[in-house]
């Protein structure tokens, strides 16, 4: 079982709030503790904790926290990688979206999501063999 915990500057960040959460949460025993704040504007007021601020409380919660509040850079990072990977798979020879996904390690879905994007972007080229569509890198993109 996993367990979210979310902090709210003022409300339940003070050392009293975070010794009974750290309390709770050892009593409950999760595989994983997602350490989680405010991130959009909440109904009824409440102030985010910083990546930095999140990051500083993991040690209370055990080795077994992360936190997942602001995942933005981390997923922008795997998702140009992932882009990256396509490219640099396709500049290899051509493939299709199925044989990109094997490649990879992925889901013809995910591959899927970044072919048009590559495409538009003009750093592949789709060129039809037959009956299937193959992707190469473009050389002048």
């Amino acid at each position: 079982m996993w367990l979210e915990v979310l902090l709210v500057k003022g409300v339940n960040d003070r050392p009293q709030e975070l010794e009974a959460l750290v309390g709770l949460v050892k009593r409950i025993n999760p595989a994983r503790v997602q350490l989680n704040t405010v991130v959009r504007p909440p109904a009824h007021g409440g102030e985010p904790l910083s990546l930095e601020e999140l990051e500083a409380l993991m040690p209370l919660f055990g080795p077994r926290a992360e936190v997942v509040a602001y995942p933005t850079d981390k997923k922008a990072k795997e998702r140009e990688g992932l882009r990256d990977a396509i490219v640099e798979t396709v500049a290899r020879r051509p493939c299709s979206k199925e044989d990109i996904a094997k490649v990879l390690g992925v889901s013809a879905l995910e591959v899927a999501k970044y072919l048009g994007e590559l495409l538009d972007e003009g750093r592949l080229e789709a060129v039809r063999h037959g009956n299937q569509i193959f992707y190469k890198a473009n050389r002048s993109g």
